[in-house]
Formats: C-alpha cells, structure tokens, sequence
C-alpha cells in the first residue's frame, strides 16, 4: 500500500498529539504519586515570588547557621580552656595558701616548682587551637598568642635577678606586666591588637568576640603565678623572701579569681545566646520549609481529576486514530 504526502502528514501529526497527551498523562502521574509538582512556574500560574522568597531566605538562614554553629564550637571550645586554668588556678593557690613562716625548705620547694609549672601550663592552655586555629589570638587566628613560652620564663628570670627583696621583685614584675612597650604584652603577646569586632550570629543578634589571652583577668591572673614563680626562678634569695613570694602569689590568685570567674561568665552568656539563636533559626527554618512544601505540593483531588481528564484525552484520540485508518472511500461517500 502506498502512502501519500497527506497520509504521512496526518501520520505525524497524529504521533505528536499521542506523545503530547502521553508525557502530560505521566507527569500528572508522577506528580500524583510524588506529592509534588514538576514545574512549579506553571503550577502557581506564573507567580513565583512568594516560593523563590522563601527559598531565598532559607539559604541566608542557612548561612547564619554554619555560622552560629562554629561560633558556638569556638565559644565551647575556648570555656574549656578557661575551666582548666581555673582549676590550675584553683589548685596552685590551695598550696601556695599553705606556705607560712613554719612551712619546711621541702615545702617551699615543692610549692615553688609547682608555681612554675602552673604558670607555663597556663601560658600553654592559651595557646590551644581548634581546627588549627588559635583561640586566644582574637583575629589573628594563625598565630599563637605566646610562641615562646620559654623565652617568656627567661625574661622573667633575668628580670627578677637584679633584685633580692620580695617586695623589690613583686614590683619588677608589675612594672613588666605594666610596661606597654617593652613589657610582658609587647613583647610576648603575638595575637591581635584592640577590640575585636564584633561576631554576627543572627540577622538580628550581634555577640562580642571570645576573650583573648591580653584580656586583663587573664593577664591579672598571669601576674599572680608569675610572683608565686619567681620563688623558683630567682637565683639567689633566700628562704624566707621565697616563703614570702609563694604566700603573696597565693593572695594574689585568690584575688584575681572574682575576676576571672566574671570573664566566664560572660562567656557562659554568649555560649547561651548562640545555642538559642540556633535554636530559633532551626525553628524559623522548618515553617519556612513547610510553606514552601505547601506551595509545592500537587492538589491530590484537582490532580486526580486532570489524570482522569487526559486518560480519556488518550482514549478519544486512539479512538479516532482507528476510526481514520479504517476510513475508506466508499464509507466516506
């Protein structure tokens, strides 16, 4: 049988309104099965505005809470560290506490090499790092705060030499903590300089920085283990002016305690202020999600209804299909 121009023209076109009716009855389909619809700018008749909003604002959120959330391992991370000086704190003053004139050259000793110890550890703990970088640096995160923990006790010790009094060496080292040229902070503290700006959590919350290891609870507490120290580090003194140094860092520790509690505390607060920031952007997130699911979602029953619709779309035109090919010239007539 030959087939002519006008047959092949009816041919084709007929192919393309069956494959048009088939892809429109699979995608009502699917879309039934899914819950969803595949094109949403046809779905919501061209106005997408209020579901591209939405998805916009669930990436800033989502921004803001990568963000929140490494402040918030910072935060943890660094009241840590400060929960462990406060220990050694803790720890070093309860002995230093008990030296007294009655107290044994064993006793000073051991106080004395103690309060060394707990002065480098500390120097030490502010230098920790988390995901290598410096928690106690400010913005200088690359850097630690103090890189030469031993050049730290070589000065002190070469400061404290020329004097032989504890009331001489207490002040060599408050005019080196007090110094702001070529003092303890300028010449050991490697971190950044001033007030650090401030961290953006939320869109609507602002937090300040952690504490640096230049904080002045820090550096007052620094200066307590560094007088208890000196104990051990100065050459030539004699029993009695190093009972003295161990009893004055003691007093000393104790005092700057108030302080360094304070500076925790106000850490405590940020640490609480993130997770709840986190927590009301999670909460804000999920609504959000859920409005544009909703905007998302197929309608179940007008769905239905289009299925039913093209399904008999697909039947009429199989129908006619067959009628056509059948057709001839004497039932024309």
């Amino acid at each position: 049988m030959t087939i002519g121009y006008g047959d092949a023209a009816q041919y084709l076109s007929n192919s393309q309104q069956t494959t048009r009716i088939k892809t429109n009855l699979n995608e009502l389909a699917a879309a039934l099965s899914r819950g969803t619809v595949d094109d949403i700018t046809r779905h919501l008749g061209g106005d997408t505005r209020a579901f591209s909003g939405i998805g916009h604002e669930i990436s800033q959120i989502d921004a803001y809470l990568q963000t929140a959330s490494e402040i918030e391992l910072r935060f943890a991370a660094t009241q840590t560290a400060l929960e462990r000086i406060d220990g050694l704190r803790e720890d070093t003053t309860a002995q230093l506490l008990k030296v007294s004139d009655l107290s044994s050259t064993l006793e000073v000793e051991l106080a004395a090499s103690s309060s060394v110890e707990a002065f480098t550890e500390m120097l030490s703990i502010l230098n920790t790092r988390l995901i290598d970088r410096s928690l106690f640096s400010g913005s200088s995160t690359e850097a630690l705060p103090f890189p030469d923990i031993d050049g730290i006790v070589a000065d002190l010790t070469a400061r404290i030499s020329t004097v032989t009094t504890a009331d001489e060496i207490r002040q060599q080292i408050d005019d080196w903590f007090a110094d702001t040229t070529g003092g303890f902070r300028a010449t050991h503290y490697a971190g950044s300089q001033g007030i650090e700006t401030p961290l953006r959590v939320a869109s609507d919350m602002s937090l300040s920085a952690a504490p640096k290891a230049d904080h002045p609870a820090v550096l007052s507490l620094l200066k307590s283990a560094a007088v208890a120290a000196a104990a051990e580090l100065h050459p030539s003194i004699d029993l009695f002016v190093r009972k003295g140094l161990l009893e004055e860092g003691g007093v000393m520790m104790t005092a700057s305690g108030d302080a360094f509690a304070n500076l925790r505390a106000k850490l405590g607060l940020s640490e609480e202020r993130v997770a709840g920031a986190i927590t009301q952007m999670e909460a804000k997130k999920t609504a959000l999600a859920i409005q544009k699911n909703t905007l998302h979602q197929v309608d179940p029953f007008r769905a239905a209804t289009e299925l039913q619709a093209v399904e008999l779309q697909l039947q009429t035109h199989f129908a006619s299909m067959a009628r056509l090919s059948s057709l001839t010239l004497l039932r024309y007539l």
